[in-house]
Order: C-alpha cells, then structure tokens, then sequence
C-alpha cells in the first residue's frame, strides 16, 4: 500500500474541503486516472461531510442532554439536529474538541486499486446501521438525477440524497455500490471505496430527443459562414465582407440593433454598417453576426420567451466577461469571450424545451446542496446542457475553442490549456451574475480559475469583482 495523502482534522471545514479537492485532483492526475475525478471528488467530500456531521450529531446530543441509544430521544435530537449546526455550530465544534472527536481522511494505492478511507471515532450505533442499509436499498431504485428529483424523500435524517447521488456517480465511472464498504468497531466508523483499474468515467451521450432535436435546427446560413471565414484572416477588412451582407437586409438589422444595444454603451445611434464598423472595429461585427444568428435561428424553432430568457442571461454574462477581459488584460481573445459568454447556455434552450424547468431544478438543489451543476446534470442520462450546447456549436461549425468553453464553462478546471482563459472568464461572468443575486457566496469560486490570471491575486480579484458588480449596479 502507498499512501499519497492522510489528514486529521477535528471538523471538515469548506477550507479543509479545498485541501481535498486539490489533493484528490493532482492524485488522478499522476495515476491516469482523471477522468475520475468529477464523480471521485463528490463521493469523498460527501463521505468527509457525513463523517462530520456524525460526530456534530453527538456533541448536539450531549448538548441538549439527550440519549442517542434511546429510541424516542434520538427522535427528538434528530428533528432539532439542522437547526442546532445551523445556530450553534462553533458551539458544537468547541465539544468536538474537547472531547477529542475527529475525521481522518487517506487515499493511496494498492495492487492498481486507487483506495480510499474516510474514518471517523464514532462507532455507528445499530439504529444508524439499519437507516443507512435503508438508504442504500431505496438508492439503488434510481437511475437519474431526474426520478431523484421527483422523489419524495423522507427528510428526517437527510434523507439519503447524499448517498443516493453517490450511487449514481459510482455507476458513472462503472463500479457500483459493493465497492463502498462502511464498517464500524468500538473505535470509530470507517467508509472506504476501492477503485478498480477498469473503473473510468463513462463517455457522455446525449439523448435521443436532444440528437433530434439538434438536428431539426436550422444550420448557418452558408453567407453567414463565409463572413465568419474571411474575418478569421487577419490581413481581410470591411471591403471584403461588406457586399456579402448588404445582401441580406434583415441580418443588417439585427446588427444595427445589436450595436445600438446597452452592452456597447455609444453615445449616439448607429445607423449604418459602416457606421458600426467604424466605431466598433471588425471584431464587435464578428461577435455580433455570431450571436444575432444564432438567436434567429433558435427563435426559428423555439419561443421566443425561452429564447429570450437565455438571451438576457447571456447579454449580461457577456457584459462582465467584457469588463473581466479588461482586468484580465486580454486583447486579442476579446471578441472570442464575448461571443462564447453570449452562446455558453444556448443548451438550455434545447434541454427545457424537452423537459420544461430540469435545468432550473437542477441548478436550484445544487445551490442547496453546494453540488457542481455540471457533475449533476451528468446523472440525467443526456440531458446536460454544456454538452448539449457544445454539440449545437459543433453543427454550426463553430472553432473548437468555442466549442469548448461551452462545454467546460461550468467545469472550467478540465479545459485544456489553451483554452482555459476564455472558459475561465466565462465561468467568472457566469459566477458574477449568480453574485449578483445572491446565490452563490465568494467561497463557492473554482480556485484554479483565478490561478490562470496569475498577476493578481486572489484579493486583488475579488475587490475587482465587487467593482464590476457595483458598476452593473450603477448602470
């Protein structure tokens, strides 16, 4: 057995967390093994929180003077347990220490086995051994994250959601649940998972529908392709485009309409092409043929309502990208951020349309739960919209780099280096606009993500994205 990391801590703290993440990823890294790494991550954080939680719940116990070895006061400290680590955590915390409670977490290797153990010094008492073989019976019934959902799960005592999400991204990666063992001595309660040299995370297909669906949208235009074409040469101008779309009059207004658009903030109307590409330069025009395009022709096939929903998310996404570009001191990718900040969520205009409201669903229990959506939406058999929205992009014969930042940009940490600035910014607007609700906190950020704009640092960041909220704000 080689042991590549093993840490004792008192409480799993969202920090410790962090520490979990990074050693977990540059141990896949090293083994081959990444590809792992989004279903492997969840299940150890998952387990590290349940080892937590159980120790919580005995320090809550002594706390409010209550036997957990008799059945109707285990009852009783149960239904007052979340409130009590919501309102006296530190207080919970503080007896842990005292009484010398601890999680210890280690992975390793052994025979080509990755293994690893989650222990914590609290033996599992036999009502907590009969729930949790419960939990692990009503999880192996699902098969996505959909019937999860739709689920009416008994939340006395979390309900087994953890483990059932965990069930499933064992699946993802072609092991299934005997290779999670939990074991309990007089010492303490040991989870370990054994990860065989087969197990790898399995290739994402999309659905039928979602195959058909795409397929029913209208491609390009062909006019509009070739725009696209000669604006990638550098050495082309206006002169050379400039005939092809004075050929089509309602893409000449759609553009005016774009340019005369908050997002450029101009002091005057533009009223013609040249006009625009004056004032703008050839980039703005190229961004702005690739998003007024693609928003016609999905308007083609969907309601305009949905559509426009997406837009005005991406419309404002675009705008801290394009503020971020500038703090983030990129000149040349500039018109490539935006264009990919405007069709990063085009997927979900697909996804919702054939299965009204999954993805706001999805993203609204993984707020809760502090879950990655992308991992999530993995468990729907199809339906994530990243790789929907990329697959959409690839039949538009779009540049791969914008192909990926729409597959990764939530996911930004498995974007190749190349590419990884311009998913980065992506996900950053994306992050500011969730901020600017109040539906992520500044702890929730990737933090590889501020890693690639290295001539900050991460406080010099976060003050510039208070000042662009405050900006956006101010608008």
């Amino acid at each position: 057995m080689t042991i590549r990391f093993s840490q004792t801590w008192d409480v799993f703290h969202h920090r410790h967390r962090l520490t979990l993440e990074r050693e977990v990823e540059q141990f896949l890294l090293d083994e081959g093994r990444y590809d792992c790494f989004p279903s492997l991550n969840y299940i150890l954080a998952e387990l590290a929180g349940n080892a937590d939680k159980a120790n919580l719940k005995r320090a809550h116990f002594q706390q409010a003077g209550l036997d957990l070895t008799v059945p109707d006061q285990y009852s009783r400290g149960m239904a007052s347990f979340k409130s009590a680590v919501a309102n006296s955590g530190s207080t919970l915390a503080l007896v842990l220490r005292n009484q010398g409670a601890h999680i210890k977490i280690w992975f390793g290797r052994e025979e080509g086995n990755l293994i690893f153990s989650v222990f914590n010094n609290a033996p599992m008492l036999p009502i907590e051994i009969s729930r949790f073989q419960e939990k692990v019976k009503m999880a192996r019934q699902f098969h996505t994250i959909q019937e999860v959902m739709d689920f009416e799960l008994d939340q006395s005592e979390g309900g087994g959601l953890g483990l059932i999400i965990t069930v499933l991204m064992l699946r993802k990666i072609g092991i299934d649940e005997s290779s999670l063992k939990l074991t309990s001595s007089a010492v303490g309660t040991e989870a370990r998972l054994v990860v065989p040299p087969l197990a790898e995370q399995g290739q994402e297909i999309l659905a039928t529908s979602v195959v058909e669906a795409i397929n029913q949208i209208p491609q390009f235009p062909d006019h509009v392709l070739k725009i696209l074409r000669i604006l990638e040469d550098p050495t082309k101008s206006f002169v050379h485009i400039g005939p092809i779309i004075r050929q089509d009059s309602s893409l000449i207004a759609s553009l005016l309409k774009a340019a005369n658009s908050p997002l450029y903030n101009l002091h005057r109307p533009v009223e013609s092409i040249d006009e625009a590409v004056a004032i703008l330069g050839l980039p703005a025009i190229q961004e702005m043929l690739i998003a007024v395009t693609a928003e016609k022709l999905l308007v083609s096939t969907y309601h305009r309502a949905a559509v426009q929903r997406i837009m005005d998310h991406s419309l404002e996404v675009a705008w801290y990208c394009r503020e971020l570009t500038k703090a983030a001191k990129i000149v040349d990718n500039a018109a490539n951020v935006y264009v990919c900040a405007m069709l990063h969520d085009f997927g979900e205009i697909i996804v919702n349309a054939l299965v009204p409201g999954l993805t706001d669903r999805i993203a609204e229990l993984c707020r809760a739960k502090g879950w990655n959506s992308f991992q999530a939406e993995t468990l729907t058999n199809g339906f994530n919209h990243s790789l929907v929205g990329a697959a959409l992009a690839e039949k538009w014969q779009f540049p791969e780099k914008i192909v990926e930042v729409i597959r990764y940009h939530h996911l930004p940490q498995e974007a190749s280096r190349k590419a990884a600035p311009i998913v980065g910014l992506v996900y950053l607007g994306d992050f500011l606009w969730q901020k600017a609700r109040d539906l992520v906190g500044w702890d929730d950020l990737v933090p590889s993500v501020l890693e690639t704009f290295s001539h900050k640092t991460k406080d010099e960041w976060l003050e510039t994205f208070r000042e662009v909220l405050n900006k956006r704000r101010n608008l």
